[in-house]
């Protein structure tokens, strides 16, 4: 992933001017995007882990599991996320594990694992 940077610049009809930045993460080819950490505190922001599919063609299944290798978030449905409860109780701050399974562009089965940071 790189990042670009766009400097914005308007002019309004009585000639004020007002500039501003723009950074963008871009993403140079197909697969996917989860960030590496959580903020589930009900802002509106960052609250849910979700995988991100870019130019995939359909989720098998995002799923994941605390210290223990119990499993306590499972979905197969694109959009969804773990919004870091288990079973309606909060889990605290700590890592876990995930797997992601996507199908490809060429439809062929995709396995990624990696850990999630749930910080409260």
């Amino acid at each position: 992933m790189d990042e670009v940077q766009y400097l914005i610049r308007i002019t309004d009809i009585h000639t004020c001017v007002t500039t501003d930045t723009l950074k963008m993460q871009v993403l140079k080819k197909p697969g996917y995007y989860l960030p590496t950490a959580f903020t589930p505190n009900g802002d509106g922001l960052n609250d849910l882990a979700r995988p991100y599919l870019i130019r995939m063609n359909g989720l098998k299944r995002f799923a994941v599991y605390n210290r223990t290798g119990q499993l306590i978030y499972y979905t197969a449905t694109e959009g969804q996320g773990w919004d870091g409860k288990y079973n309606g109780v909060d889990q605290g701050n700590g890592v876990y594990v995930w797997i992601l399974e996507f199908y490809d562009q060429n439809n062929k089965l995709v396995t990624e694992k990696g850990t999630l940071t749930l910080i409260r």
